[in-house]
């Protein structure tokens, strides 16, 4: 499975880490609290966390390779509608010299902002999908691009 930590894009260094005792990553199983991110203007936006309501974190950075190839599958998985599952992606570089403009993605994106939440800390690579519950828990992580068996679930949870 690829939903465990390390398994993605950038796996040496987290492997490395884990060896070591250092930080696993964020993984299925663990709660997000509330917390806020930043619009286009670097206004913060409060995206609320355990209230009812499913969610889907995008994570990527404008000049990563695996990405960009991750932009295309994430748009066709809109194609059919969200299916009521919220959409967010979170452009990790936006506002920075290196970053690159995107195409148009059919869900809001926004960036960490100034204070960004912890989890975005503890993840091991980009791209990454994060399935969260209406109770806050995370359900799946997904790093590197949606591969069949990734998208399938990922169109269960957003087309039912």
């Amino acid at each position: 499975a690829r939903d465990r930590p390390g398994d993605g894009p950038s796996r040496a260094g987290p492997r490395l880490a884990a060896a070591l005792g250092g930080p696993r990553g964020l993984a299925a199983g663990e709660r997000l609290s509330s917390f806020a991110l930043a619009d286009a203007s670097g206004a913060p936006v409060q995206v609320p966390v355990g209230d009812g309501k499913r969610r889907l974190l995008l994570v990527f950075t404008s000049t990563c390779p695996h990405c960009a190839h991750a932009m295309p599958i994430w748009r066709d998985l809109m194609a059919g509608g969200n299916g009521g599952l919220e959409v967010v992606g979170v452009q990790m570089d936006a506002g920075s010299e290196a970053a690159k403009p995107i195409d148009t993605l059919p869900f809001p994106v926004m960036s960490p902002g100034t204070a960004p939440p912890e989890f975005l800390g503890k993840l091991t690579g980009v791209p990454a999908s994060i399935l969260v519950d209406g109770s806050g828990k995370i359900e799946k992580v997904i790093y590197g691009p949606p591969e069949k068996q990734d998208l399938d679930a990922l169109r269960t949870a957003l087309h039912g």
